[in-house]
């Protein structure tokens, strides 16, 4: 009876831990994260944020998930984004605030994410309530953790919790290289001249193909 008691012990035990890594598993490479609504989120106006409508095609979408108890555990990460200078028109970042995993008062919290706010007005600082982005996107409880979405809106990068120096070199890296492809698969002026003269260029071809059976016919 010992025995087996030992070893419904251990089987539960291994189940908890299964389960708990799943929970914190980051989203995988390449996936593409499922569309959600975050309820009064915004600033400003405390509006509706959409994943779907806000999340723009083209850019390299940059978005930390904070529990205010761990605000500064990727402090260094943060430092080093900060420090490559990225563009408005490659890259996008958000600063997604973790409200319900904090024993701080909402209208605290609320006044610190407005100075965040102005003193970052490159990054837009949201608000997640009753764990919306943290149940869909897989996000960890209090914890500091960064979603990056390539041009596509795919996983390029996913950690949960704080990042050692190897992770944000592998962060910064994954930035750069989708930004690099992207500007490759951007249409240049060159292009979309040339690209112009061939539609002319294939337009005048069929004129003069349908005219030539109209002279036909008159002789």
């Amino acid at each position: 009876m010992r025995r087996l008691k030992t070893n419904i012990l251990l089987l539960s035990l291994v189940i908890y831990s299964s389960y708990s890594q799943t929970l914190h598993a980051e989203l995988a490479l390449e996936s593409t994260p499922l569309p959600l609504i975050l309820k009064s989120a915004t600033v400003q106006e405390d509006r509706d944020w959409d994943s779907s409508k806000e999340l723009k095609p083209g850019l390299v979408h940059i978005i930390f998930y904070v529990a205010p108890p761990a605000k500064s555990m990727n402090d260094k990460a943060t430092e080093h984004l900060k420090a490559k200078g990225y563009k408005t028109e490659q890259v996008k970042s958000w600063a997604v605030v973790n409200m319900a995993d904090s024993s701080w008062p909402n209208f605290l919290i609320r006044s610190e994410i407005k100075k965040s706010q102005a003193k970052h007005p490159h990054t837009t600082y949201l608000k997640d309530y009753d764990y919306t982005m943290l149940k869909t996107w897989q996000f960890a409880h209090k914890s500091n953790d960064i979603l990056v979405l390539d041009p596509d809106g795919k996983v390029l990068f996913a950690h949960n919790g704080a990042m050692d120096e190897p992770k944000i070199e592998s962060l910064i890296d994954s930035i750069d290289k989708a930004i690099a492809k992207n500007k490759k698969e951007e249409p240049t002026e060159n292009s979309l001249q040339a690209k112009a003269t061939d539609q002319t260029g294939s337009l005048g071809n069929k004129e003069q193909q349908t005219k030539k059976p109209e002279q036909a016919s008159k002789k």
